[in-house]
């Protein structure tokens, strides 16, 4: 995508990509949220209800992003692999069963969840002291 975005001279919004990836990059595959499929019965078609990840700060609007592209962009996207599909974002399935990934920068943790944890979990977390800017998209 962002490949893409340098090459179109008319794109004004490669740096917000490029932040995105370094997001995710960042969260690696165990900072993303579990989900489960399901069907819409308004639709009928294919959902994902994401689980909830108390631990992680606030970026459900990031992701949003992302997915959204896909729908946007569809002659970018490869046809093979799992198809786009709907995110439901409410939590409604409960909390993720992943452990909480350590190492990353204080500032992926969401601060209620990271102030209630005990001394003992919050220093086995190996919190990173690396500095992560986070960007705020309109």
């Amino acid at each position: 995508m962002i490949d893409l975005k340098k090459e179109d001279d008319d794109a004004e919004d490669v740096e917000i990509w490029g932040w995105l990836l370094g997001l995710l990059e960042r969260l690696g595959e165990d900072g993303m949220s579990s989900e489960e499929s399901d069907i819409d019965m308004q639709t009928g078609m294919e959902v994902y209800y994401t689980r909830r990840m108390p631990w992680r700060r606030g970026v459900n609007r990031e992701m949003k992003l992302i997915d959204d592209q896909r729908f946007k962009d569809k002659q970018v996207y490869t046809r093979k692999g799992t198809k786009p599909a709907t995110r439901v974002r409410n939590g409604a399935k409960g909390d993720t069963r992943r452990f909480t990934p350590k190492g990353l920068p204080k500032s992926f943790y969401d601060k209620e969840w990271l102030t209630a944890q005990r001394k003992t979990d919050r220093r086995d977390l190996h919190i990173s002291e690396e500095k992560f800017n986070w960007m705020v998209i309109h």
